[in-house]
C-alpha cells in the first residue's frame, strides 16, 4: 500500500501525467513485486517560485537545482531491500518517462506502523 506523491514544477516541454505516472506504478510493481492494485500515486504541480533551494526560487522543471520531489508513504512491513529498490525504481521511472536526470528527482520513503493508516473507512493493520 504505498503511496507517492510527485511534485514538481512545470516544465517547458508537455508532460502528460496520467502516463506518467501510470506507467510509474507499473515499474514500482515491477521493481518491488507490490501488486499494482495497492500502489497510490498522486501528482501535484508546483507554482513557478513557489518551490526554494539554497535560497532561490526556480521557476521550471529543468532546473537542476530544483529536484522533482517525491514523497511515499509505505507500511513497515516491507524489508529495507525493497523500499530501496520503490525508491530506485520511482527515480529511473520520472526520469526516463518525464526526460529529467535521475540525479534530479530527490525520493523519501516514510514507513507507517500497522494502525496508522485509515483507508476504505477502516483503520489497516498488518
Amino acid at each position: 500500500m504505498p503511496i507517492v506523491h510527485v511534485r514538481a514544477l512545470p516544465s517547458h516541454e508537455p508532460v502528460d501525467v496520467r502516463t506518467v505516472i501510470e506507467g510509474l506504478g507499473e515499474d514500482i510493481a515491477a521493481a518491488t513485486g507490490i501488486p499494482l492494485d495497492r500502489i497510490s500515486i498522486a501528482w501535484t504541480w508546483l507554482q513557478p517560485g513557489h518551490y526554494v533551494t539554497g535560497g532561490v526560487a526556480g521557476a521550471t522543471l529543468d532546473e537542476l537545482q530544483h529536484p522533482v520531489l517525491v514523497d511515499v508513504q509505505i507500511p513497515d512491513l516491507h524489508p529495507q531491500e525493497r523500499i530501496e529498490r520503490l525508491l530506485l525504481a520511482t527515480a529511473e521511472s520520472l526520469a526516463r518517462r518525464v526526460g529529467v536526470a535521475r540525479e534530479n528527482v530527490r525520493a523519501t520513503a516514510t514507513t507507517v506502523r500497522s494502525g496508522q493508516v485509515l483507508s476504505q473507512g477502516r483503520i489497516e493493520r498488518w
